[in-house]
Parts: C-alpha cells; sequence; structure tokens
C-alpha cells in the first residue's frame, strides 16, 4: 500500500512540473519574443503577446505591411507592482537606438503588453 502511494506521489510530482513549466514568462520575456516576432515581420505571432488595448498597436503594424527590421535589445528593465509591470525598452533598430516603454499587466498568470509608448514606462 506504501509503495503505490509513493509511486502515486511521484506521478503526480512529475506530472504537475510538466504543466508548470513555461508557462510564467517574465514582462522581460514577453518583450524580448514581442520583439524579435515583429522585427522578423511576424506581427500575427505577436498579438499573442497583447491585451485588447496592446493589440491595437500590432494591428497597426500590420495595416503599415509589418516589414521585417533587423533589431536588437540594448537594454531591457521592468518594474513590477501587484499586476502591473512598468519596462524601459533600448533596442537597437537598423543602426539607430529606439526608446520604448511598456506597459504589461497580469492578466490570468500570464503578462499581456498593455501599452508601448514613451510614457508607459512611467508609474503615476
Amino acid at each position: 500500500m506504501t509503495s503505490q502511494f509513493i509511486q502515486c506521489f511521484f506521478i503526480a510530482l512529475i506530472f504537475f512540473q510538466f504543466n508548470c513549466v513555461g508557462k510564467h514568462q517574465t514582462p522581460e520575456e514577453v518583450i524580448t519574443q514581442y520583439t524579435e516576432l515583429v522585427s522578423k515581420g511576424e506581427c500575427e505571432k505577436a498579438i499573442k503577446f497583447c491585451d485588447d488595448e496592446g493589440k491595437l498597436f500590432v494591428e497597426g503594424d500590420i495595416e503599415a505591411g509589418c516589414t521585417p527590421v533587423e533589431s536588437s535589445i540594448e537594454s531591457l528593465n521592468c518594474e513590477i507592482r501587484d499586476t502591473i509591470a512598468r519596462c524601459v525598452c533600448y533596442e537597437n533598430r537598423s543602426g539607430f537606438s529606439l526608446y520604448k516603454g511598456y506597459k504589461l499587466l497580469l492578466i490570468e498568470d500570464e503578462w499581456k503588453i498593455n501599452d508601448m509608448n514613451k510614457d508607459a514606462a512611467i508609474w503615476e
């Protein structure tokens, strides 16, 4: 009886670990993946990292053609307060430095981009 309990416990533990891996990304990881997709011209895939308000920014990129561009993140710093993250990102885009502010919301245990403009990183 004890060995069956131990086996069930280990099976449940392994199942729990596999279900939890990769589900909780940091705001920095979300922004990095979002930026990579947009720079590749894959805006349709980037939408999954945004909430309804954030999707408006991506839809604007799609309407403009979502042209691939050489891009890399120079620095990315986020501050989290409860369910809100505000981030400052410096991106090297085709040879020039671009400042972007991001606001992310924690929605159903996932960070979603809500706003992307220079003031989005400023706490009120």
